[in-house]
């Protein structure tokens, strides 16, 4: 479980644990709902050409804890992708892809990663599936890739 699920989720027991370590922390935090995410991408969104398929409410609710920089930059990147592959218009894939390069990096398409480590890394993303899947807090898992990207080997998101 990402910092970002578990203060969300259960933020009493990170301040019982800094208390109990002696660290202080010190944050404001903002409580958006996915409505407040939606009103944000919807601003970002305006001046781009956005495919008859994107839902902002979806990409609202997959993108609980984004900053409304995050949420700029994914609408950003996802344009950038569209326009790479010759679209005139930014669909729900090209948002899922720049979603997945926000949170984890670029693919690491260079990386030569052997048979051998692509399973391994497969029974461990499952792993974290599996868990995120039995927590009550978290959203449901829609994809789980091998693909390196930035320091990881793979990655689960939801959405």
């Amino acid at each position: 479980m990402n910092f970002k699920a578990l203060l969300k989720s259960n933020n009493k027991l990170i301040f019982k644990f800094c208390l109990l370590i002696g660290c202080f922390l010190i944050m404001t935090l903002f409580i958006f709902n996915n409505e407040s995410f939606y009103k944000i991408l919807k601003v970002h969104a305006r001046k781009k050409p956005l495919a008859e398929d994107v839902s902002l409410s979806d990409i609202a609710k997959a993108t609980a804890g984004f900053t409304g920089a995050d949420l700029e930059n994914l609408l950003n990147e996802a344009a950038l992708l569209a326009a790479r592959g010759g679209q005139r218009f930014i669909s729900m894939a090209d948002l899922h892809e720049a979603m997945m390069k926000v949170i984890a990096g670029p693919e690491k398409k260079s990386r030569v990663v052997t048979p051998h480590a692509k399973r391994l890394t497969a029974y461990h993303e499952a792993g974290h599936a599996v868990v995120i899947h039995e927590l009550e807090t978290q959203d449901p898992v829609h994809q789980i890739t091998i693909i390196p990207r930035g320091g990881a080997g793979g990655t689960p998101s939801g959405g």
